[in-house]
């Protein structure tokens, strides 16, 4: 049975003890819809919640089979909870995990990544995800609702520490990058005795980390030695550095030390941490991987097209999704919500370039 259904997503929410009610609250809908506040208000009428109670955790399954964007969501005016998703009714039980925190990739402290896997993983595909912090601040736990939200859906999701620029340790570009590339080889070479498929393997960054994932998968010196082929597909979220020297001269870099001590002002210190022209001047025949931006800022906007006109150029493929109701940490914090259409354009996006 098929029903279109006010954007809720029940995965946050246990399953209601009294599941004929809220079908039958469905069945006498004139339109088989039923709004947010109202299965919003009958969630707190059956379970004596507060508001506050957002994410409650599951005690006997979830109302949850398989969700289907009706309509494109990108550049939307309507507030989420008007967004229309198909619903197919099911019965599912959450996938139990297992997360394996402070595994070595390197030798330095900041070497580490955190694993968490579904229970019972066989071949599963991998996400890979770069934190942001300014180069300064940040840590692989930093990832919001993703680990849940990919594991959930049979996703291995891996979540990256790497050295951070701080006022006397002199580190800086290309040392970010150079830690961001060692994990990932790390992980490519390591994550099928976790269950997961190193040919089926999703980069995504948010912020700073995104600048760090697009050169991961852009940039030779670090594509060699894990392969260019090496990711199915790129998520930048919220990312604005594919093009170093055009941010200096658009934000006035005099007024910004933190960019100052994670780049320096060399001309090629920047060009070499820019995307753009790393896709720019590769060698003909170089592979890219088809790349999705999601963005709340015009300036993030132009640095993700002139990145996107750049992978068109040399056969590859790009997409954006446009939030501008989000702030910047929004974009991080919300991905993953299963209440936020973002997440599950972004899931859509990845599982259409998975083999």
């Amino acid at each position: 049975m098929v029903k279109k259904i006010m954007l809720v997503c029940l995965l946050s929410l246990p399953l209601f003890g009294d599941v004929d009610r809220l079908l039958e609250l469905y069945d006498s809908n004139t339109n088989s819809v039923l709004e947010f506040l109202e299965l919003q208000n009958l969630y707190l009428d059956l379970t004596g919640a507060s508001p506050a109670d957002s994410v409650v955790p599951v005690s006997q399954g979830l109302l949850f089979l398989d969700f289907n964007l009706s309509r494109t969501l990108e550049g939307r005016e309507l507030e989420p909870a008007l967004d229309f998703f198909e619903l197919n009714w099911g019965l599912v039980l959450p996938p139990a995990r297992t997360k394996y925190s402070d595994l070595a990739y390197g030798p330095d402290a900041k070497h580490r990544f955190d694993a968490y896997v579904p229970d019972g993983a066989s071949a599963a595909p991998v996400v890979i995800y770069v934190h942001g912090g300014i180069w300064k601040q940040g840590d692989k736990r930093d990832a919001g609702e993703m680990p849940s939200f990919f594991t959930d859906q049979g996703y291995i999701f891996i979540s990256l520490n790497y050295r951070l620029t701080s006022q006397t340790n002199g580190i800086q570009h290309p040392d970010h990058i150079d830690d961001v590339a060692l994990g990932i080889e790390y992980v490519l070479a390591h994550v099928a005795s976790y269950g997961g498929d190193p040919q089926n393997v999703v980069l995504v960054g948010f912020s700073a980390g995104a600048h760090l994932a697009s050169l991961a998968f852009t940039h030779q010196r670090y594509t060699l030695a894990y392969g260019d082929d090496a990711f199915r597909c790129v998520v930048l979220l919220d990312g604005m550095f594919t093009n170093m020297p055009r941010h200096r001269e658009v934000t006035d870099w005099s007024d910004n030390p933190d960019m100052l001590r994670a780049f320096g002002i060399h001309p090629l210190n920047l060009i070499d941490a820019s995307a753009v022209h790393q896709v720019r001047n590769a060698p003909a025949g170089t592979h890219f991987a088809p790349c999705l931006f999601v963005q709340q800022g015009y300036l993030g906007l132009g640095m993700a097209h002139e990145l996107g006109v750049e992978l068109e150029a040399r056969g590859s493929s790009y997409d954006r999704i446009y939030v501008p109701d989000k702030q910047h940490t929004q974009v991080r914090d919300h991905m993953g919500w299963v209440e936020d259409p973002m997440s599950w354009e972004v899931l859509a996006f990845i599982k259409g370039h998975l083999r």
